[in-house]
């Protein structure tokens, strides 16, 4: 309910035993609904949120049925299947939060820094260096003629690593 009322567009999965009733069917197959805060609310119809609700499946498993409810109401803008499309995309987002947590700082605390300041210095390190492993592995996919997406960044990030280490350091003077 927060983070609509910022005013953000929203897109996310929910459970596929979500109170979800139809109130309105769209000519693209998703309906409108609204969601509540509480079960007193729903029982009250007070506080609800209208949202529209698309349903999908990835194959003909029931397993693999998907249920995404969103802010963006309007299926000429917002086709639902350009949402089903690119609701899979927010999990390269995931990984890589993942693999600057787990393996950019080796799992420890992720920024140390205690002032704002610092902060964006430190968060702006891990992204410069997460950027410059994604560049040599898009490079070296480039170079083999393979989806970079078959890389992985585990031992991508290793293999800098060990390449680092057996360079000898420079000073800022230039003096070795």
């Amino acid at each position: 309910m927060r983070a609509s009322a910022s005013g953000a567009d929203l897109l996310w999965r929910v459970r596929n035993n979500s109170v979800l009733p139809r109130e309105q069917i769209f000519s693209d197959g998703s309906y409108l609904s609204t969601i509540y805060a509480s079960t007193k609310d729903r029982l009250h119809k007070t506080n609800g949120i209208n949202v529209r609700i698309i349903e999908y499946k990835v194959s003909k498993q029931k397993e693999n049925a998907y249920i995404l409810m969103t802010t963006l109401l309007d299926e000429k803008t917002f086709p639902a299947r350009e949402l089903a499309k690119l609701y899979p995309q927010r999990w390269e987002v995931e990984l890589m939060f993942d693999e600057m947590k787990t393996h950019l700082k080796d799992g420890k605390t992720l920024l140390r820094s205690q002032s704002p300041e610092m902060i964006l210095q430190e968060l702006y390190g891990l992204l410069l260096a997460y950027r410059a492993v994604r560049t040599m592995m898009n490079a070296a996919a480039q170079r083999a003629q393979i989806d970079s997406d078959r890389l992985s960044f585990t031992e991508s990030f290793n293999i800098i690593r060990r390449k680092l280490v057996a360079m000898p350091a420079l000073s800022p003077s230039g003096n070795i």
